[in-house]
């Protein structure tokens, strides 16, 4: 039977509460009730063909008026079985009744008396309850509210998270609920308490002026055995060494056996995070290279490194150097398949062969796997142009 039971129409009120409607009208009449449900009705020949399917589905609707639902009823004349009433339109009335019908009525008083008391501390959070009704519950609103009046008393306090003086509330719950902290603080605080080119909860402390734990960057000079160091990047970033070339690794082997050439540094990398190098200005003015693995992420990784440094140029990471190592491929688990627009054309034509998986399913060559012998012949065909001024990418 395709008609529509009163299971069927709970399952629409099923979805306006998971869509957050029947909370959001509680507190804010948008005019969306009464609301006419979609019901699927037995059509003439049903009447005749299945009379007893039909009676019974109509004594079932009826019984779902006693819940809430109301029927508006038509009388049919039909040539066989003669003049019988049928439910014509089934509508609630209300949010209050489909609440009711669906016996979440816990559920939306605690998110009515919530939205009445973050309302009454934080008028401006109101479009937010409003939009993200189904979150409201989840959150610890007794601290969030806390942290955020604490930030309109004290913007931008220019200390670090776990200076922060309240009752119950430390470092590690505001870096755990940086998320929503970030939606609540850019409604409740004055502009000019925000600094909006920071963006992302990585960006959360720079936002919203709070200190950053100092960043680290692990670096080693050729010229110097055993000079394995790790400095605080400001430190690092006043450093200028004189030094003709900077080598830019993944791997932290591979950052420790690699073997030149004469007058280089090399620095251990970090992925997509290149912060703690943002400030040395003074690499811009050296031979800079990167070296990450043969995959998607290796070259959206040198990409987002040559927005900081456009004249990086890329070392073994090229088809020929792919083909050579073919016994060495592993499956990438996730590969990237955005756009990327800081790569030079063979880059690009190597990177599009990966996400197009021309060579096989989700190829990538990880760069301690290149052969020693490759990396000396890579690093002997380099050494000569070590020497010359940096310029751009080719």
């Amino acid at each position: 039977m395709s008609w529509t039971t009163p299971e069927a129409l709970k399952t629409q009120l099923r979805k306006l509460w998971e869509k957050g409607v029947l909370l959001r009208e509680i507190t804010e009449d948008s005019g969306y009730f009464p609301l006419r449900l979609t019901c699927k009705k037995p059509t003439s020949d049903d009447l005749s063909s299945r009379f007893n399917e039909v009676r019974q589905w109509i004594s079932s609707l009826a019984q779902s008026e006693k819940k809430g639902f109301r029927l508006e009823w038509r009388e049919v004349r039909h040539r066989v079985i003669g003049v019988n009433r049928l439910p014509a339109k089934i509508w609630v009335d209300s949010a209050a009744t489909a609440i009711k019908i669906l016996g979440l009525h816990k559920q939306a008083e605690k998110y009515r008396y919530l939205y009445q008391q973050i309302v009454s501390a934080q008028p401006t959070l109101h479009s937010w309850l409003i939009k993200y009704p189904l979150r409201v519950p989840e959150q610890d609103w007794a601290r969030l509210l806390a942290i955020i009046a604490w930030l309109q008393e004290n913007p931008r306090p220019d200390i670090y998270l776990r200076q922060i003086d309240l009752p119950d509330i430390n470092s590690k719950f505001i870096e755990q609920h940086r998320g929503i902290l970030t939606e609540l603080l850019n409604l409740t605080l004055q502009p000019e308490a925000i600094d909006l080119q920071a963006r992302g909860i990585s960006q959360f402390n720079r936002r919203f002026g709070f200190r950053d734990k100092p960043q680290r960057v692990r670096y080693r000079l050729i010229d110097q055995p055993d000079s394995d160091r790790e400095i605080d990047s400001r430190e690092f970033a006043s450093l200028d060494l004189a030094v003709v070339a900077v080598f830019v690794i993944e791997n932290e082997i591979s950052f420790l056996t690699f073997s030149g050439p004469a007058g280089s540094m090399v620095i251990f990398g970090r992925g997509y995070g290149f912060d703690m190098l943002s400030s040395a200005r003074w690499i811009c003015h050296k031979k800079l290279y990167y070296w990450g693995d043969i995959d998607t992420h290796g070259f959206a990784i040198l990409s987002q490194f040559r927005q900081l440094f456009p004249h990086t140029q890329s070392f073994l990471m090229d088809e020929n150097t792919l083909l050579m190592h073919r016994s060495s491929w592993v499956e990438e688990d996730k590969p990237c398949t955005r756009l990327l627009s800081n790569l030079t054309e063979s880059e690009q034509q190597l990177y599009q062969a990966l996400t197009e998986n021309h060579f096989g399913e989700g190829v990538r060559l990880e760069q301690e796997h290149i052969s020693p012998r490759w990396i000396e012949q890579a690093l002997e065909e380099l050494s000569p142009t070590v020497q010359q001024p940096p310029g751009s990418i080719a």
